[in-house]
């Protein structure tokens, strides 16, 4: 188990001027750019020590991160602050490609396994010494680390019978030098205009007298990122994100079963947010489903298995949980020792269905992080990966058959080589780098249009027996909370284990009305109901956080990566099981009305 030197050293800067640039100064590149080349080459030539073995991969990354938070609640701001954080993430391998002190956890270390990455916060102070100093210290500190992992994993491997194929298999895969500079992007900020918008569409919640607790909350981050490897690979490259979410709480009128809904927004930077007037339509329309939520009839009838229509946000997390989530390959943990992380967060994935079909015959999927629109960029636009690899187009699905993963350069038994696609992802517990999505470009040959598809809907409902079909427009982000104990943990354990809808509709096969219910869970699509997916002709091009590796287990559990999706604007599963949903006893309702 790898130590974290965890340093944590934020800057908080108020400010009275309108408009702030978050930028880092050339002198700041300078500096942070030439330590780290210094210490590299050092450690390079000079890192050796009798007895252990020496290093043959290091890497050095560094992420300055300007952030801005505001968060409001009911029309009051309770969070707005600048902060500044400079971390260093290291990665240092001894012995050789094929066989080093990766892919092993030693469990002995802590509940989360280990590797060899280390990162820590750097000093915010632009000074040559204390930057290099850092670096020193934790290079040294993990080539030692490295040596006990290694000797911990051979004799790991002596005591297992493995197959040629998991002996034979390389830890690390190489990769070309790659020499790529751009300038950090200049994000210009106003504070108080987003501090205005962000209470106003906050105040909304408070005429609704049924909404009990509201969050809004903006992040707006400008990172620049610099990466140095022994292979000779030279990197700077921008990476901004603006991530807007909006949640609101409530519980129900008759038996207090506990009701959440949101709703995010994600876009490089504050000003390619959608604009004021839609942002404040979307709050409204949120608020008013939920109120109507807390009065709407509990599901309560017999269980049903017939076809379920995700629309709107519904259909691109369906997609993002359950296609796209799938697409990311991941080592196999073939010596023990994982991390209990792993074992929550990833759910069945294709990994093991290279060749064969995952999807429509109809239907493919690629991914092109380097496609731009035709102004700006794409949120899922980069240039080069998180290790330094140049990406391309790369078709995963193809006519339905699975062609290949998003890859790091950890190579697995389906995929060994990296295809640039080590992204950054936030979310679920803690941050990092997974393999992951960028642009996805979803394409279905036989997409029906929505009114169509609405009307084939009721047709497979009425033909299984049905009076009702189910039209499923939100889905529950779920999310740790560890103020409220391990209980919760086994309540995301249990919800884990089906799809939980947070507004969904029973429409009659009569004549087509619909009735707001609550209280169900719909079963996890099968690899049977992948192949069998309608899609709509209307698409959507929607800057999101996709998930990757998570292999479609808790909705928001595992890591989150910006991206684009240019895919259909609704999925249609045609058999699906929906029933009345498992849950404990509910909360009380508070004693006295909210003032």
């Amino acid at each position: 188990m790898n130590k974290s030197t965890l340093l944590v050293l934020l800057l908080f800067v108020g400010t009275t001027i309108p408009v702030r640039a978050q930028k880092l100064s050339d002198q700041a590149i300078s500096i942070i750019d030439r330590a780290m080349g210094d210490e590299l080459d050092r450690s390079k030539s000079q890192l050796k020590l009798n007895g252990l073995i020496d290093p043959f991969f290091i890497s050095y990354s560094v992420s300055d991160n300007h952030r801005l938070d505001i968060v409001a609640s009911f029309g009051a701001l309770t969070r707005s602050a600048f902060s500044h954080q400079r971390q260093l993430n290291l990665r240092l391998l001894i012995n050789n490609y094929q066989l080093n002190d990766e892919n092993f956890g030693d469990a002995g270390g802590g509940i989360f396994g280990g590797g060899t990455p280390i990162d820590m916060n750097l000093p915010l102070d632009d000074d040559y010494n204390t930057i290099r100093r850092a670096f020193w210290l934790a290079t040294d500190d993990l080539f030692k680390e490295a040596n006990e992992t290694f000797t911990k994993k051979k004799a790991a491997l002596e005591r297992k019978q493995l197959t040629d194929e998991d002996r034979d298999l390389p830890d690390f895969a190489k990769a070309p030098k790659v020499e790529v500079i751009e300038p950090p992007a200049d994000i210009q900020i106003n504070k108080a205009k987003l501090e205005g918008l962000i209470r106003d569409l906050s105040a909304i919640f408070s005429k609704y007298k049924p909404i009990q607790n509201c969050n809004v909350s903006l992040a707006s981050n400008n990172s620049y990122l610099f990466l140095k490897n022994t292979e000779g690979t030279n990197l700077r490259k921008p990476e901004t994100t603006c991530d807007l979410t909006i949640q609101a709480s409530a519980q129900a009128a008759d038996d207090g079963e506990p009701l959440s809904l949101s709703i995010s927004f994600s876009a490089r930077s504050p000003e390619l947010l959608p604009d004021r007037a839609l942002l404040m339509e979307k709050t409204e329309n949120l608020a008013q489903s939920l109120v109507a939520l807390t009065t709407a009839a509990k599901f309560d009838g017999k269980e049903y298995t017939g076809p379920v229509l995700f629309e709107g946000d519904a259909g691109s997390d369906f997609i993002s949980e359950q296609i796209v989530a799938k697409l990311s390959a991941q080592r196999e943990d073939v010596l023990g020792g994982g991390s209990v992380f792993s074992l929550v967060s990833k759910g069945p994935t294709f990994q093991k269905k290279i060749g064969t079909r995952v999807l429509p015959a109809s239907m493919s999927l690629r991914d092109i992080p380097l496609v731009k629109p035709k102004s700006g960029l794409y949120l899922g636009n980069y240039s080069v990966d998180e290790d330094g690899v140049v990406p391309g187009n790369l078709t995963l699905v193809e006519n339905g058959i699975l062609k290949t993963l998003y890859m790091t350069r950890t190579p697995t038994k389906e995929v060994k080589e990296p295809n640039g696609h080590t992204r950054p992802y936030s979310g679920g517990i803690g941050s990092g780098t997974t393999a992951g999505p960028g642009v996805v470009e979803i394409t279905d040959k036989k997409a029906v249009r929505s009114s169509q598809m609405r009307k084939d809907l009721l047709k497979r409902a009425q033909e299984d027996g049905y009076e009702y079909a189910f039209i499923v427009r939100s889905l529950e982000k779920g999310s740790l909370i560890f103020s409220e104990g391990m209980g919760n943990i086994g309540d995301m354990l249990e919800s884990g284990k089906s799809l939980s809808p947070a507004l969904v509709y029973q429409v009659s096969t009569k004549d087509g009305t619909e009735k707001l219910v609550r209280g169900t869970e719909i079963s996890f699509p099968t690899a049977r109901d992948l192949r069998e997916i309608i899609t709509s002709k209307e698409t959507v091009t929607k800057d999101m956080g996709l998930a990757a590796g998570s292999g479609g287990s808790f909705f928001s559990f595992g890591g989150k990566v910006p991206a684009t999706l240019i895919g259909p604007e609704s999925v249609m599963v045609p058999e699906l099981e929906v029933r009345k949903k498992k849950t404990s006893a509910n909360p009380t309702k508070p004693v006295v009305e909210k003032p």
